[in-house]
């Protein structure tokens, strides 16, 4: 694939932050990147193709939301030592997928029904219908949302998901490329998880 550097794109060489995946949602301060040529992306380079566009230990931070479930399990690890190789030392990550550990619980649990909205602008509106026939109000996720988490919204070409993650499996990853101080956040549908590289 050829890799796009825009020229409009201006780089603070103090502190390079890249937003990577960003799809239409770039991040102010961010060099944000993507697959996809849009108007709101910086570079554009295929994650599974290293090496990236970048220098050995020249990032502070990375924010990835929302990308490496569209990406095979099986480069997973690839991905993550690219990370790691880009990422200054005490050079920071913010991951978030969907939290599949969260979702095979929930199912278990009997916890995903319709009546749960499937959009909502705060985590606390996703609530169950007191009264719904089929889960007695006790449902967490939405349908629609649950089979969302295992297999993308499937909007345009690159909308699937190819890996699932669980806390167990995320803390593996990021363990075994040697990523330290990691930290997941509480969220009941999405694994939010920082990391830092040592120094």
């Amino acid at each position: 694939m050829q890799r796009i550097v825009k020229e409009s794109m201006k780089e603070n060489h103090q502190v390079l932050k890249l937003n990577i995946g960003c799809g239409p949602h770039s991040l102010k301060g961010f060099i944000n990147c993507d697959i996809r040529n849009l108007p709101e992306v910086d570079r554009v380079f295929d994650l599974i193709l290293p090496p990236y566009p970048f220098d050995d230990s020249s990032i502070e931070h990375i924010h990835s939301e929302e990308t490496l479930e569209h990406l095979s399990f099986l480069k997973i690890p690839r991905v993550l030592k690219e990370f790691y190789r880009i990422l200054k030392p005490e050079g920071t990550i913010f991951i978030s997928v969907p939290d599949c550990g969260a979702m095979c619980r929930m199912y278990i649990n009997q916890e995903v029904c319709t009546c749960v909205p499937h959009k909502a602008i705060n985590i606390k509106d996703f609530k169950s219908k007191e009264n719904c026939p089929y889960c007695g109000g006790k449902a967490k996720v939405n349908s629609i949302r649950w089979l969302m988490a295992f297999v993308g919204a499937q909007k345009h070409e690159y909308d699937f998901h190819r890996a699932i993650f669980t806390q167990e499996s995320m803390q593996d990853y990021l363990e075994d490329v040697g990523f330290i101080d990691i930290r997941f956040k509480n969220n009941i549908y999405k694994l939010k998880v920082e990391a830092r590289k040592p120094a």
